[in-house]
Parts: C-alpha cells; sequence; structure tokens
C-alpha cells in the first residue's frame, strides 16, 4: 500500500521546523543573503547561530518512529493478504459466469452478470475506504511523533541561542558541529519511547469469511440461485 505507503513520509515537517524558530529567523531565512553563522557553544556571531538535524532519520529511526512502522506493516500485511484472496474469489466467480454465459437463458445471466459487478464494485470501494483509514490511522500516529520532536527542537534552539534548525538533506554542506541529529534523536527516546497507532475499526480486522465487505453490511459471497 502506498502510505506505508511511502515508509513514513514526513508529511508537514518543514512547518515543524519553522515552529521551532523564532519569528525574527523566520524572516531572516527568507532573505536571499545567507549570514555567517557560529557552532554551538562556540559564541554566536552578528548571524546568530544554525543547528542542522536529519528530521527523516529521526521520523524513521527512533524507537517511536520504529513502534509505527512495526503496527503498520503488520496491519497492512494482514490486508494485503485477505484482498489478495478476494481477489482470487472474484476471478474465480467470472470464469464461472463466463462459463454459464452459453448455457443460461439470457435474462438469468443478466441477473448474474450485474450481481458479479456489484460484488468488483463494493470490493473496489472497501479497499479505498481501508486504505483511507490506515491512511489517516499512521498520520494521526505521526502528528504525536512530530509534536514531540517539535518541543525538543525548541528546547534545543533555546539552549544553543539557534537562530535557525535546519534539515539535513536540504544543506549541501555544513560542519559537523552544527549536527544535532544523535541528541534530538536521544531525547525523543526518552520522552516518546513507543507510539500506539489508533485503528478504526473498519481498518483493524479483515471479515473473518475473508470475503470482501460492502459498506451495507453483508459479506457479497455466493448468492443462492434465483428461479428463472
Amino acid at each position: 500500500m502506498s502510505m506505508m505507503l511511502g515508509r513514513l513520509a514526513v508529511l508537514g515537517i518543514a512547518a515543524l521546523v519553522l515552529a521551532a524558530i523564532p519569528p525574527g529567523a523566520r524572516d531572516a531565512l527568507a532573505q536571499a543573503t545567507a549570514p555567517p553563522v557560529a557552532a554551538p557553544g562556540g559564541g554566536a556571531s552578528a548571524g546568530g547561530v544554525v543547528l542542522v538535524v536529519d528530521l527523516r532519520r529521526v521520523m524513521l529511526d527512533s524507537k517511536a518512529g520504529k513502534t509505527i512502522q512495526g503496527q503498520m506493516q503488520q496491519q497492512v500485511g494482514t490486508w494485503q493478504k485477505t484482498f489478495a484472496q478476494n481477489e482470487q474469489e472474484l476471478a474465480s466467480q467470472q470464469q464461472e459466469l463466463q462459463r454459464q454465459s452459453t448455457i443460461l437463458a439470457q435474462d438469468t445471466f443478466e441477473v448474474k452478470r450485474k450481481e458479479f459487478e456489484q460484488k468488483v464494485l463494493d470490493y473496489r470501494k472497501r479497499t479505498e475506504d481501508v486504505r483511507g483509514e490506515l491512511a489517516k490511522a499512521e498520520n494521526q500516529a505521526n502528528d504525536k511523533l512530530r509534536h514531540a520532536l517539535q518541543e525538543i527542537l525548541r528546547d534545543l534552539a533555546k539552549e544553543h541561542g539557534a537562530n535557525f534548525i535546519l534539515d539535513a538533506p536540504t544543506v549541501l554542506l555544513f560542519d559537523g558541529r552544527f549536527e544535532v541529529t544523535d541528541e534530538v534523536m536521544k531525547r525523543l527516546d526518552e520522552k516518546l519511547p513507543a507510539v500506539t497507532v489508533n485503528f478504526a475499526p473498519g481498518s483493524q480486522t479483515p471479515a473473518a469469511s475473508g470475503a470482501p465487505v460492502p459498506t451495507g453490511g453483508k459479506p457479497p459471497g455466493k448468492q443462492p440461485p434465483k428461479k428463472s
């Protein structure tokens, strides 16, 4: 699935970083010129202090990030197996319907054809609903991680008198003394060692029968034969 779909894409991380920077520094950051900077602990120059952090690494490799990934992988894997089984069942039903097309009366076949098409539509809607619910659960879990990370970045900015906190992948070259990724990771692991992903009821457990479940409620399994 695409949400994982990108391995925990760091949504809104730029806004998170900006929120950790004093308002005056944001204006300076928007300017084309790059002022001189000072390394943390080395005394602030006229241009201020810059810190660099690899936000993607923190989101993916922190304890909390890994707990989110583990829960998502388990849930997505379960649904993938269920959907694969659903598709096999639909394929078998389609083959049977094609076989019956040469032996059933036209009106009887038309009824069965419409029933099968509805099953396919129900299946497609169910897969879309589950993907949306899983993506929502993952985003909510990541929001908790981002909130904790935001507080840590603010604290570090104050401690170092930093005017800027930059995301490492966006910086072409920087002195390693400016990077605080390890410190951020350490504090985040202590502050938030785990995050529970709260899955909506509709995305928690596939139907026990393995059949595609329409939004109406009943599984669209084999229907009793209609009298012609």
